[in-house]
């Protein structure tokens, strides 16, 4: 890992972007990892694009702005891609992560990008796991296997007791099993 590990998530408003951002901060910090996560809006409303900001690092992160190089980027809503530069400042040999039934060659294809591409249909395991559009914690799975920012065992305790405190234990299980989908799916 380089000395900040940087990810930015492109999502709208109630995609649940600031939740997945929280949980990979947590995950780093209980792999005693110094971490910031937050999110960014514009104007505060159900479906506006937004983002949301992790980093994860051995030393103490002392930057305190919005994220213009990241080593992953995440986009949950793939309508972003033609209307944001979701893919600028994307990091020589970064990953850029893509809730898409698209294949990543196609994607590569459509996008100018040298990275590494990955696609994962996030929506449709959602929709078969929970019955409906919930697909944060499966992309955010997805991303974390193929770039490996923390312990995914770790990042499944998290999401799972996090949504089992939240709801219950069935909704904590079924975004473990959202994730393992996802984990498997590529």
């Amino acid at each position: 890992m380089s000395e900040i590990y940087e990810i930015r998530i492109h999502a709208r408003a109630g995609q649940g972007a600031k939740s997945a951002a929280h949980f990979v901060a947590e995950a780093g910090f209980a792999m005693e990892k110094f971490v910031q996560a937050f999110p960014s809006y514009g104007p505060e409303r159900m479906g506006a694009p937004m983002n949301a900001f992790v980093r994860l690092s051995d030393q103490p992160v002392r930057i305190h702005s919005d994220i213009h190089e990241a080593d992953t980027v995440i986009v949950i809503d793939p309508t972003l891609l033609s209307c944001e530069e979701v893919t600028e400042g994307l990091r020589p040999g970064g990953f850029l992560v893509v809730n898409t039934t698209q294949s990543a060659t196609d994607l590569l294809n459509q996008l100018d990008v040298t990275q590494r591409v990955i696609t994962v249909d996030a929506t449709g395991i959602a929709r078969e796991v929970f019955g409906k559009d919930l697909p944060n914690t499966a992309i955010l799975a997805a991303a974390n296997k193929a770039a490996g920012f923390v312990d995914g065992e770790i990042l499944q305790k998290v999401v799972s007791e996090f949504f089992t405190k939240k709801y219950n234990a069935a909704v904590g299980a079924k975004n473990v099993t959202a994730m393992r989908r996802a984990e498997d799916g590529f």
